[in-house]
């Protein structure tokens, strides 16, 4: 993949990987957070698990369907500039949700503060995309978010109990505020050689890879939104579980950590096959032990699993985007699949199933996820052999 920029910005500089890392944990607060805001929203607010995973999904459709004006924005505007907007609009949208308390409302007000979010995380999926080592830039968009929800998974509990979930929306806020001066790291946009008409840009080894990360992200999130619930229904203290998934969280730093270092001796397809492994057999491990000590084991691998496969994941479908819009088509599915994952648990479970099928549900969809994104690495590993 051929990627200049015209502004003369720096990808590997370490002042653009904080940044690109920073900002991308904008989009994790809802994810990776997600455990203890549903279990916070059902006891605060008094709403259902399906209320409250619908919540969760609300938000991530804004980050998905916010892909849809950033195809507009950043062809005409500078990245900077949208950038910084958005973050201030996401302090403002976590500021109006502390003054919310109604089900239909707050979901309107996550969706629209989504959708400002959606635009960071779009931004810094594209400048990871040009940079020099994507493997490298990927496991530092991960680490941002990673770091971000083993923090607030350790802190939130003690803080929820005595404000509630407020202390969330009014942390996120400043949070957000506060990144606005690392706008000006990102570019100011990125131009690519050899372009091809948009039909072009999208080879039928990048639609199994989309496919694949629709597939993957379904999975994720329906299972890290009620990967708490589970622990609850075994009997375990809400307080030691976010202990628990703080620890998995930590665990899936270091997978994110270890991917660019095993990209120099095993293959994507390797990598990724080893991953996606992984990933399903922690998945199906959850709802068949249910001991304090194989749970947390579970948790643990799913979290490993989950950030050491991704960045192999994206680098693979970086190598096959000609125009980057293949990669704001990743956001596009991404935030898709995080939030039908919940949907589809919160639906189920209103059918009455039990986690043993719900979750047994989202395993199927990760083997499927791992047989499409395994294609798609293969199909990168031969384009670059032959280029």
């Amino acid at each position: 993949m051929n990627t200049q920029n015209s502004s003369g910005w720096d990808g590997d500089a370490p002042s653009s990987l904080i940044t690109i890392g920073a900002c991308a944990a904008i989009m994790s607060c809802s994810l990776l957070l997600a455990p203890a805001i549903v279990g916070q929203l059902i006891t605060d607010l008094k709403f259902t698990a399906p209320q409250a995973g619908t919540v969760i999904s609300a938000e991530l459709a804004g980050i998905c369907l916010a892909s849809f004006p950033a195809y507009f924005l950043l062809k005409r505007f500078d990245w900077r500039y949208i950038c910084a907007v958005a973050l201030f609009l996401v302090g403002i949208g976590n500021v109006a949700s502390v003054f919310v308390d109604s089900y239909n409302n707050l979901m309107a007000v996550r969706f629209c503060t989504a959708l400002a979010a959606g635009h960071v995380m779009v931004i810094s999926m594209r400048a990871a995309s040009g940079t020099k080592n994507t493997e490298r830039s990927y496991a530092v968009w991960l680490i941002g978010q990673l770091i971000l929800g083993a923090v607030g998974l350790a802190l939130l509990p003690p803080f929820f109990e005595k404000y509630g979930v407020d202390i969330f929306f009014i942390g996120f806020a400043i949070f957000a505020w506060s990144l606005i001066v690392l706008a000006r790291f990102m570019p100011s946009k990125l131009s690519r050689s050899h372009e091809k008409p948009l039909t072009k840009s999208f080879p039928r080894s990048g639609l199994i890879g989309l496919v694949g990360i629709l597939f993957y992200y379904i999975s994720i999130g329906g299972v890290w939104t009620f990967v708490e619930e589970i622990g609850v229904g075994y009997g375990f203290a809400r307080d030691q579980l976010g202990f628990l998934l703080s620890i998995a969280t930590i665990v899936g730093i270091i997978g994110v950590i270890s991917a660019p270092i095993v990209a120099k001796y095993l293959p994507r397809l390797t990598a990724t096959l080893i991953g996606g492994t992984m990933l399903v057999a922690s998945i199906i491990s959850l709802v068949f032990f249910d001991t304090f000590e194989i749970y947390g084991v579970s948790a643990s691998i799913f979290k490993f699993a989950w950030t050491f496969t991704l960045p192999f994941v994206l680098s693979a479908l970086a190598a096959l985007d000609k125009t980057g819009t293949l990669i704001l088509s990743t956001n596009l599915l991404i935030g898709l699949g995080l939030a039908v994952g919940p949907m589809i648990m919160s639906v189920l479970i209103t059918q009455n199933l039990s986690f043993t099928s719900t979750f047994g549900f989202m395993a199927l969809i990760g083997i499927l996820a791992v047989t499409f994104l395994a294609i798609c690495a293969a199909k990168s590993q031969t384009k670059q052999r032959s280029s």
